[in-house]
């Protein structure tokens, strides 16, 4: 019984060639400062965890998403800004809006 449940554990267990989402031909920003790449990118749950040429190494997936003409950039891209330049300040702070 004790060999036995190791042995169902990996029967049940995603296998490496396979994702969840493979992101297809997308152009690749990682963030490093090197220039940009075109592969794909596969995430398994909440992990990022393929980059590369996904029909070459033979990957499948669940569910494929088509990034030919997009840009894909994994991690958190935070677009927010503490300039008020630009924007008008609510009525409800009690601010003025600027005049254009």
């Amino acid at each position: 019984m004790t060999l036995l449940l190791p042995l169902l554990l990996l029967a049940y267990a995603p296998a490496a060639d396979s994702v969840d989402v493979l992101i297809r031909g997308g152009t690749v920003y990682d963030g490093s400062g090197r220039a940009s790449r075109q592969v794909d990118v596969g995430v398994r749950r909440d992990r990022i965890v393929f980059v590369g040429d996904a029909a070459r190494s033979r990957i499948t997936a669940g569910r494929i998403i088509e990034a030919a003409g997009l840009i894909v950039a994994p991690g958190f891209i935070d677009p927010h800004t503490h300039s008020s330049r630009g924007s008008p300040t609510s009525a409800k702070s009690g601010g003025e809006t600027p005049a254009r």
